[in-house]
């Protein structure tokens, strides 16, 4: 009698426990519970153009279809020397005075004054110059490639040509420039242009430039440390501190913390480190009052995820979601929006100035975040009780629209049942290995996320 009861009571164990895997896995979303404000979506641009041929397509795609809002843009200089250079010999030896023949915006500024340009024309809301290196003769090296350092005594200089820069991007091209990076991962030395910058110099650097600014009378917030790793920010932070960076100004305020997330010790795949990494970062940013923004992160390096495949793309969209909820992130970027390295663009082209293009597995992972979840929106709270679910939400709190994405890690599907309800009113747009974010209908009753997937839930404005 005692094992045919066991017997039973294994049984109707075994019943309940398939029952309860069966039931849909509830996700709640927190309306009334407010994080960041979102100020964009986007990436780089400015080492490989389009072809003529192919030139308002590849606007079309990235600014219009993808949806990006936030471009970041090299300024000051291309890939070669000095020739290329916005000031490629001192123009007086007055930083005070500007030789205008001596500044030339026809090469490098020109080619990316035309995205610039197609990109506002197609609604994209903030624009970021930034530089890889100074003119060379700024530096100790001599040369805008290969590392070096600027030398101090060239502070003054440095900030007039940038003051260069903004003047002649308005006067040529009529371009207005609010928000600047004076140096693309100051910390770092590379063959290619780079510039380091201990933290101390960097965050004077950063003051001598923006009171530059300032004394003109001009709008423009200078903005760091775009470093690359961000075990580093600490650091410079609180060089930066130190020179009044968190100070109310002319421009954006409070001034946000730019930073890259590359680690050469994590792998790209390592995904699950992102959490405890963003977590970190944001308490060393909320100390000050200063907002993050993901700049640059790229699978530069990736030995154990093939580049360029599906995998490859859904980490990226977890790594969308950490830096979101776990660091509060205000602006997401990928490295680059248009590139010649199939693992660190999203619209692949193999060489400057082809007439073709290849659009990645990233391209469409990024627009169920990029394409919705638009600036001006508040992230609110989001969970669920499944490890494999990372739920995001964001409403924009003036007209009700509202936007839900659920990254589905699991290599099952997922039954989901909301408890904010998520109706008929909403639609639904889903990327998978076979679908590129497209729309598809559904049942809120009986609601399955596939699996390996990225869903994105949308209500329109209130009417």
């Amino acid at each position: 009698m005692r094992t045919r009861t066991a017997l039973v009571a294994l049984t109707a164990s075994l019943m309940t426990a398939g029952a309860s895997a069966a039931d849909p896995v509830r996700v709640n979303i927190q309306w009334g519970r407010s994080h960041q404000t979102i100020v964009g979506f986007g990436g780089t641009m400015g080492w490989i153009h389009p072809g003529e041929r192919i030139r308002e397509e590849v606007y079309d795609l990235l600014f219009t279809k993808l949806g990006v809002s936030f471009l970041r843009i090299r300024a000051l200089g291309g890939e070669g020397g000095d020739e290329l250079s916005i000031e490629p010999k001192n123009d007086n030896n007055d930083p005070n005075v500007f030789n205008w023949p001596a500044f030339p915006l026809y090469i490098t500024e020109a080619k990316n004054a035309r995205t610039i340009l197609a990109a506002l024309k197609r609604g994209v809301k903030h624009v970021m110059p930034v530089t890889w290196s100074p003119p060379g003769w700024m530096k100790e090296s001599g040369k805008r490639a290969g590392g070096g350092t600027l030398k101090e005594e060239n502070l003054d200089e440095l900030a007039e040509a940038w003051a260069a820069y903004v003047l002649g991007m308005k006067r040529e091209f009529d371009i207005d420039i609010r928000m600047l990076s004076i140096q693309n991962e100051p910390e770092l030395s590379y063959y290619y242009p780079t510039c380091t910058y201990e933290p101390g110099l960097y965050a004077r650097a950063v003051k001598a430039v923006q009171r530059r600014f300032d004394r003109m009378g001009a709008r423009v917030s200078v903005l760091g440390p775009d470093v690359c790793r961000l075990y580093n920010l600490e650091r410079y932070r609180d060089k930066m501190l130190l020179q009044g960076y968190a100070e109310r100004g002319r421009g954006i305020w409070p001034k946000p913390f730019l930073v890259h997330h590359y680690d050469l010790s994590v792998g790209y795949h390592e995904v699950d480190k992102d959490a405890h990494v963003w977590r970190k970062a944001r308490e060393l940013a909320r100390g000050t009052g200063q907002p993050l923004w993901l700049m640059e992160t790229a699978n530069y390096l990736s030995y154990e995820v093939r580049q360029g495949s599906y995998l490859e793309a859904l980490i990226w969209a977890r790594k969308i979601h950490h830096a979101l909820v776990d660091g509060d992130c205000e602006v997401v970027c990928y490295w680059a929006l248009f590139f010649d390295k199939v693992g660190e663009s999203l619209v692949y082209c193999r060489e400057d100035g082809l007439n073709s293009y290849q659009i990645s597995h990233k391209y469409y992972t990024s627009m169920n975040y990029y394409k919705f979840v638009r600036p001006g929106m508040v992230r609110k709270g989001a969970f669920s009780a499944d490890d494999d679910l990372f739920v995001s939400a964001f409403e924009n709190e003036r007209d009700a629209a509202r936007v839900v994405v659920v990254v589905n890690w699991s290599h099952a599907p997922k039954r989901v049942t909301f408890g904010t309800r998520v109706d008929a009113t909403y639609e639904r747009h889903e990327t998978t290995k076979e679908r590129d974010c497209e729309r598809v209908a559904f049942d809120p009753a009986n609601l399955e996320l596939p699996a390996r997937s990225v869903t994105t839930f949308v209500k329109s404005a209130a009417e």
